[in-house]
């Protein structure tokens, strides 16, 4: 009756039936209507555009958005319609699925050694259990064998938690066995000192022999504060079985480094040092140190009693010294050239002064002795500077004309010739000028120097040949100028000896005598002066 009336009223309308596709003619309508919407956004947006001015790439673009919203329209429906159904099964499977796991697997603690899994226990007190049943099984075989209560491992089990099957569980007599055995066999090694491959030593502490080792060391320091010591030899310590005579304590592996079989005592004088008694008996400073317990820093003293010889055990060690010295940097010399003074003249105008180079460099010492050096830096830290010297080319000629050889004294105390001499007469072949001591003595005339050197009757004398025939002789001096040696070319004037009292000689005095080389005669010097 209603449908009739709804009929009578609105035929247009069609009647409702139930229909499988009803929900997807919603969807469907539901689609379109939002096509048109945007549809008509997109006319409003390209109206002024025709067909003819869209790109194939923009149509492409619109293909490929109706062909997008069309599959995420599917997608929607289908998940819609299948989530009552296949979300209850997925959680029932996942249930399932964690009853199945929980019933297989466990959590357990793996027991491992290094990176090595020996064991699953239920719990830490299950291990605790076992690991207190292995090391008193240990020690007590120790005890029997060595007398001490010794219980060594290379390196304690770690425990971690780990999801294993409920089968995997390690029975707790085959994880007693795995630990007992490692230790067991751990116990019965030791660690072996090795120097160039042959063992020197054994214990069962590492520490020991790394104790040893740095105290030997200790005697090899040469700076504290910025030495770098490293041992030449190959020296090893090797964990493994060796024969017990080699197991010795601390002071005993000590005394190796120590003690030789042919130690002779020395009874230090006044004078000795470590590095002299070093050289005369051929050890080295460190050994001699580490023989008498000799600290670094300190040296012998006289009246010491010490041993040198050869120990049982010695190393060889390099020392690396990082050492900061100044070197010096020579200046350069300039010369200028001058006519107004004489050949052979240098005066120096400018004092040239050295530059310097920091240094830094490392040392290189073998058991004390210098072996290398390598430079590792070179700063300049101060510029040198140029030398000025002046000299003379004014040539050196005789003039021809001689001086009065003193300038400030001019007494004639005994004159040219015949003259009486403590009671008796003799002929005097010069001039004696009486002149305070040290008074300088000038060459009469330019010539070149044939004698500079000590007179048994004129004790120091120079004589100079002036290349006319005449040699001037000046006698009795006190000592010679520093720049006059036989050969040398003076000018007139310049300082060739000092007055003194030398030779066969009463007094202060010069004795001046000119000596003409053709006759073989002195000649009157008053009558050239």
């Amino acid at each position: 009756m209603p449908n009739r009336i709804r009929d009578e009223v609105d035929p247009r309308r069609p009647r409702r039936t139930f229909s499988f596709f009803r929900p997807f003619r919603r969807l469907r309508k539901r689609y379109y209507a939002l096509r048109r919407r945007k549809m008509r956004k997109h006319h409003e947006k390209f109206r002024h555009m025709t067909v003819r001015s869209t790109s194939p790439w923009y149509r492409l673009f619109l293909l490929f958005q109706k062909g997008f919203h069309y599959f995420r329209t599917l997608v929607s429906a289908v998940f819609s319609f299948l989530s009552p159904v296949v979300f209850p099964l997925l959680g029932v499977g996942l249930i399932c699925g964690c009853l199945w796991f929980f019933s297989q697997y466990s959590v357990a603690l793996a027991v491992g050694v290094g990176d090595e899994v020996i064991g699953y226990v239920e719990n830490s007190a299950q291990y605790s259990r076992i690991s207190d049943l292995v090391e008193a099984r240990v020690k007590q075989e120790s005890v029997a064998a060595t007398g001490e209560e010794l219980y060594l491992v290379e390196a304690f089990p770690t425990l971690s938690y780990a999801i294993v099957e409920k089968d995997d569980f390690t029975e707790e007599q085959e994880l007693f066995s795995s630990l007992y055995t490692m230790a067991s066999e751990y116990t019965r090694r030791s660690y072996g000192l090795f120097i160039d491959g042959e063992l020197v030593a054994t214990s069962k502490d590492r520490s020991v022999l790394d104790a040893v080792v740095e105290n030997v060391l200790s005697y090899y320091v040469m700076d504290p504060a910025e030495d770098n010591l490293e041992i030449i030899n190959r020296l090893e310590i090797v964990k493994d079985e060796y024969s017990s005579s080699y197991d010795l304590g601390y002071s005993r592996i000590l005394d190796l480094f120590k003690t030789g079989p042919n130690l002779r005592p020395y009874t230090v004088v006044k004078g000795d040092t470590l590095q002299s008694l070093s050289q005369r008996s051929g050890v080295s400073v460190p050994v001699l140190r580490l023989i008498n317990d000799i600290p670094v820093g300190r040296d012998v003293l006289a009246g010491q009693t010490i041993f040198y010889g050869k120990p049982y055990v010695q190393l060889t060690v390099k020392n690396i010294l990082t050492v900061t010295s100044a070197e010096t940097i020579p200046f350069e010399t300039e010369y200028t050239y001058s006519a107004d003074y004489y050949e052979g003249t240098k005066k120096v105008i400018s004092q040239g002064t050295e530059g310097i180079y920091e240094v830094l460099s490392n040392n290189v010492y073998v058991n004390g002795l210098a072996s290398s050096t390598t430079v590792v830096s070179r700063t300049k830290v101060k510029d040198p500077v140029v030398q000025k010297v002046l000299i003379g080319t004014k040539p050196i000629a005789p003039s021809g004309k001689f001086i009065f050889p003193l300038k400030t004294y001019q007494f004639i105390s005994s004159p040219f010739g015949w003259r009486w001499l403590r009671g008796s007469r003799n002929y005097h072949e010069g001039l004696d000028i009486a002149a305070a001591y040290g008074t300088p003595i000038y060459a009469a005339d330019a010539g070149t120097v044939i004698f500079a050197d000590w007179d048994k009757y004129l004790g120091w004398c120079v004589k100079i040949d002036h290349g006319n025939g005449i040699i001037s002789i000046y006698g009795h001096a006190s000592s010679l100028a520093k720049t006059v040696y036989a050969g040398k070319k003076v000018y007139q004037g310049e300082v060739v000896s000092y007055v003194g009292s030398t030779g066969n000689s009463t007094g202060n005095h010069l004795h001046f005598a000119l000596y003409q080389k053709s006759t073989g005669k002195h000649l009157d010097p008053q009558k050239y002066l």
